[in-house]
Formats: C-alpha cells, sequence, structure tokens
C-alpha cells in the first residue's frame, strides 16, 4: 500500500457512522435510547434485537473518533446506552474506554468423537429425520456442482435468512477456493432432488464448515440445518480431524445460529475475539428499559482475554468447552 493508500486507511479508520435510536424495549415495552457508532448491518442487527417495531432514528453523518462520546452521550441527547461497533482496524485509533468488551464474532466448534456419538436428544431427533425421509449425500469437486450450490441454495439461503443484513461472498473468490484439493462439497439429497449442502474447508488442521447452502421450499419438517450440520460433521471426523469449525456467531446466547450450535454441543473456542474486532459498550443511565434489555440478551465479553457470561445482574467465567 502507498502513502495515499496508507492515509486513507487511517481517515476511514478515524470516523464513524453514528445514529440515535429510540423506542420501547422489545420485551417489556420500557423506553429506551441507543446511541450506536458503527457499521450499518450491526445497527440493523441491534434495531431487531433491541426494540419492538421500528424505532425513531436520528442519523448523525460521519463523526471523527476523538468526539464520538461528547456527540453521542451529550445531556440534549440523553441516551441510555452507547454501543461503539470497532474493527480490528480502527482499534489503535479508538481510546475510550468502555464499561464492557464483546468481540463481534465469536467462532464455535465442536469435538466430533464425543458430540456425534453422544445421546443428546437433538442427535436422536437428527438421525429420526435422515431415516423418516430417506436422505442421502453425495461429495462433489464438479464445477457445475459448485455454480447450483452458489446460485440456487447459498445465495437464496443468506438472502432469505438475513434480508437488508445480507453479505453474500463473492462468486469467483470462492470458486477459486472450490478448485482448490483443500476444499469440496457435501450435497444432501431428498428423493433424487438435491435440497442444500456445505462447502468444507481442510486448509487447517479443523475441517471448517465453511458455506452453508438450502434450495427453495419447506423443508422445516425435516430439521434441514441441523442436518447438514450433522453430515458435515461425519464427513469431517472422516477426514481424521477430531474437532469440527462451525463458523461463527453473535456473542448474544440468544441469537438464532448461537443458540442451534450450542444445542449441537458446540463450544466458543479461544482468542477468535482477537481477530473480530469489538464492540463497545458504555452504560449511560441505570434505566428500566436498559435493565430489561440486558436482562433479556444474556451475552460474552472478553477481559484480559478470558470469556465471561453475563445474565444481568450475574456474570460468570465462561469454561471454554462447555457454555
Amino acid at each position: 500500500m502507498g502513502a495515499l493508500g496508507k492515509l486513507k486507511s487511517v481517515y476511514y479508520a478515524l470516523r464513524y457512522n453514528a445514529w440515535i435510536l429510540e423506542g420501547l424495549e422489545r420485551d417489556s415495552g420500557q423506553p429506551l435510547k441507543i446511541s450506536y457508532a458503527g457499521a450499518l448491518p450491526l445497527r440493523n442487527y441491534f434495531i431487531a434485537m433491541a426494540f419492538q417495531g421500528a424505532p425513531k432514528e436520528q442519523s448523525l453523518g460521519k463523526v471523527w473518533v476523538w468526539s464520538l462520546y461528547k456527540r453521542l452521550t451529550g445531556a440534549n441527547i440523553g441516551s441510555d446506552l452507547l454501543i461503539c461497533d470497532v474493527p480490528r482496524f480502527k482499534s489503535p485509533y479508538f481510546r475510550l474506554t468502555p464499561d464492557l468488551e464483546l468481540p463481534v464474532w465469536l467462532r464455535v466448534e465442536i469435538n466430533t468423537d464425543v458430540s456425534i456419538e453422544s445421546k443428546r436428544k437433538k442427535y436422536s431427533e437428527i438421525r429420526r429425520h435422515i431415516h423418516k425421509h430417506g436422505i442421502e449425500t453425495r461429495l462433489s469437486r464438479r464445477p457445475e456442482d459448485f455454480e447450483d450450490f452458489y446460485f440456487n441454495m447459498y445465495v437464496p439461503m443468506v438472502k432469505r435468512r438475513h434480508e437488508e443484513l445480507a453479505v453474500i461472498h463473492d462468486h469467483d473468490d470462492l470458486k477459486k477456493k472450490f478448485m482448490t484439493k483443500d476444499f469440496e462439497l457435501l450435497l444432501l439429497i431428498k428423493e433424487g432432488r438435491t435440497i442444500g449442502g456445505s462447502m468444507l474447508d481442510f486448509v487447517e488442521k479443523k475441517g471448517h464448515l465453511s458455506y452453508v447452502g438450502i434450495a427453495e421450499g419447506d423443508y422445516k419438517t425435516i430439521g434441514l440445518p441441523a442436518l447438514i450440520f450433522y453430515f458435515s460433521m461425519l464427513r469431517i471426523k472422516e477426514r481424521g480431524s477430531p474437532v469440527a469449525n462451525l463458523g461463527h456467531c453473535r456473542p448474544f446466547l440468544n441469537d438464532g445460529t448461537m443458540y442451534f450450535k450450542r444445542q449441537l454441543g458446540g463450544y466458543i473456542a479461544p482468542a477468535y475475539h482477537e481477530e473480530s474486532g469489538w464492540l463497545k459498550l458504555f452504560f449511560l443511565k441505570k434505566s428500566p428499559g436498559l435493565k430489561n434489555f440486558l436482562a433479556n440478551n444474556p451475552f460474552v465479553s472478553v477481559e484480559k482475554g478470558k470469556y465471561y457470561v453475563h445474565r444481568f445482574p450475574e456474570k460468570l467465567p465462561l469454561e471454554l468447552h462447555s457454555f
């Protein structure tokens, strides 16, 4: 990167998009006001988590990092909570000390030897669906199968699940990865039709369930996401990896993806927070709305490299292999 590129990077790191969000807390109906600085997708994520319906929004435009706290917490603002989304490249310039730091993402892993053969209720249910619906699998490294997976399973599923929050991996970049020896497709077949699958990555010693796709159709009755994860873990185990990387989750324990992976027996892998960036939380008022928001959304924080679970008002250390 040249001098001009470095200058642009620093300039971008010093500025934050900022909003004031005001409405009723989702579960209690108490008034709640949040100041937020960061990326739009995470802002939308917090809106869905915190509020009943759409809150009132006030955009403050782009704010310099050194005036961030003053602009978003002044007496004329009156917010209960300040949330700052701080990516890794912005961290060196963010000097404010928050009340709590949450990782933007956590990585969830699972012990394939213990979990898959366990008597967990979830796995008994998965096996019943496999036998009842005659689900079969097929491994593939064929380019035409990749195209079908990408356009007819992966992209539609991401758009259905995340809507305006959807982040879709670039086709050419993903295909380039797929064409290497370290990637393969695992496809699920029902009555001769490919209904879903996963793209598995064996670049590291731990097999990684990198991308998941589900075709159009009503597959709720067969629990298709769980079947994809189950067969993927079997394949990772077959390839000799005792641990499967199930991908990333937000640090909130009630988040749907986090809850699902916990049901499978997943645990939070250590140290990934160092790569993911931070959510910096500043508690500004002890309001009923904020207390209810915190109580209804337990989360994982990081303090001096250690994980803690916050179920307000309690805070407990997190055992990395059981949470």
